[in-house]
């Protein structure tokens, strides 16, 4: 799922592929694939993207205090979790990070760009991406956390036989920007590094992966900067939209069930049955360690999550409404 992306080569497959999914029937689209194009997308999802969503899911609901063997996921919530690892690997090959033999990929368009590709896709739905990357964000930072003394340029690992690298390869990891830094770089490069990651045991081969994999003149910016409150006021400066002006109507946003296509409750529920085009830095980020996007009703209910989920929007709005604000600034005079 790689591709080369210079600039002027983007927007053409983004737009190209909005339009393919927005237009091409389900049976029309499968036609238009080579078999080994299918057998390419067959593997990729059995090998990469199924397990990653069985961690998920594990790690989700451990972190909400259940387990999938209590309730067993509905149809709707395992293609919420699908779609978001698919699009959050879209992003990762178009925006993120790429070695290719050892050097950095350039020409790698950020923050406004990868804004504009993610306004795309109604905010819950950016909001289950973002779950991913919390995911992806933890599970990293608890391997780095692993091999970090390894990775230290006093490690013997660097002067032993045979060396992990050269000195000018180590990491000191005890620096917080470092560490978040090298952490973001990892993330941008997608489901297949963690998919493999994941399957290793062994400390020393887990150094080297992690080490193989970073680069120390990678930008240290990935989605949590992105949608960021800066990037995400000048996206409403140079690009109102129509999600934006629903959310300054006050559309209503009633509950309709558990259907692909609408807001999940817990959406619904936070933003007052009131339409939002907010997401990113104006959602708690506890709330994404449990997936808040991805559950059922059902599973809201009877987890006690609707009252995590209410309790922990309080305590970072104390009742306020940040739309308000927004409202009164777009249309300053």
């Amino acid at each position: 799922m790689k591709m080369r992306r210079e600039p002027g080569l983007i927007w053409p497959f983004l737009e190209s592929y909005r339009k393919k999914v927005g237009e091409l029937p389900c049976n029309a689209w499968i036609h238009s694939i080579s078999l080994p194009e299918a057998v390419q997308m067959a593997t990729f999802h059995t090998s990469t993207v199924e397990p990653l969503v069985e961690q998920y899911v594990s790690w989700a609901l451990a972190n909400l205090g259940t387990s999938v063997k209590q309730t067993a996921l509905s149809r709707t919530e395992v293609m919420r979790i699908q779609r978001a690892m698919y699009r959050f690997q879209i992003v990762c090959d178009v925006f993120g990070n790429r070695l290719t033999h050892g050097n950095l990929s350039t020409n790698r368009p950020r923050h406004l760009g990868c804004l504009r590709f993610l306004s795309g896709y109604e905010p819950w739905e950016i909001e289950e991406i973002l779950c991913i990357n919390a995911f992806f964000q933890e599970q990293y930072e608890q391997r780095i956390s692993q091999v970090a003394d390894d990775l230290n340029p006093d490690s013997r690992r660097f002067h032993g036989s045979p060396p992990l690298g050269g000195p000018e390869d180590a990491v000191d990891l005890g620096l917080g920007r470092t560490r978040y830094f090298f952490n973001n770089f990892l993330v941008s490069q997608g489901l297949p590094l963690l998919a493999s990651v994941l399957r290793i045991q062994d400390r020393e081969e887990l150094a080297g992966t992690l080490l193989a994999n970073m680069h120390h003149s990678a930008s240290d910016t990935w989605l949590d900067d992105i949608t960021g409150n800066t990037d995400m006021h000048e996206r409403w400066e140079r690009s109102y939209s129509k999600r934006d002006a629903a959310q300054d109507e006050g559309r209503p946003m009633p509950f309709q069930g558990d259907e692909l296509g609408s807001p999940p409750l817990a959406w619904v529920l936070i933003w007052g049955e009131a339409y939002s085009n907010l997401f990113g830095i104006f959602i708690p980020k506890p709330l994404r360690r449990w997936g808040y996007i991805m559950w059922d009703a059902r599973r809201l209910e009877e987890t006690g999550a609707k009252d995590v989920l209410m309790r922990e929007w309080y305590e970072m709005w104390q009742g306020g409404d940040y739309r308000d604000s927004l409202r009164a600034w777009n249309h300053r005079g």
